[in-house]
């Protein structure tokens, strides 16, 4: 539990200056020039719609939404990990993805948000997985 903690404390301490950055490159265009309807119904589209409604314009609720996702992330990577290699090695893996420069651009560009949400429901479908498996085991048994 305690590892839990203090990845959160360090991604948070990681990315905390992004949450008072503006805007950047394509969230202008992507973002800040949207006019908040729904154009087609697709993926893309209305994952954008989606979250326009409930973060609005503001770049800071939008930052603040990539950190607790790339979070949850860490922290999905974090439990996944400890079934399968020590509980120590998962641990400083786990703080080296949350602190890796190349995260950057999924945390503290807007526009690349794609790539948090896209590794959190990879992460999950790896739970799922998981799960399954060992229910698999179970009835088996």
């Amino acid at each position: 539990m305690i590892e839990l903690f203090l990845l959160t404390i360090i991604c948070w301490i990681t990315y905390l200056g992004v949450i008072e950055c503006g805007f950047v490159s394509d969230d202008i265009e992507g973002l800040a020039n949207y006019d908040g309807k729904l154009k087609k119904f697709d993926y893309g589209h209305f994952s954008k719609w989606l979250l326009y409604k409930i973060l609005e314009k503001s770049p800071r609720r939008n930052h603040l939404f990539s950190i607790i996702l790339h979070n949850a992330n860490v922290i999905l990577l974090y439990s996944f990990l400890i079934t399968f290699i020590p509980q120590k090695l998962a641990f400083f893996s786990c703080i080296l993805f949350a602190i890796h420069p190349i995260n950057i651009q999924a945390v503290g560009w807007i526009s690349g948000r794609g790539y948090l949400i896209s590794l959190f429901f990879m992460l999950l479908s790896f739970h799922l997985s998981l799960y399954i498996k060992i229910l698999l085991e179970k009835i088996i048994k």
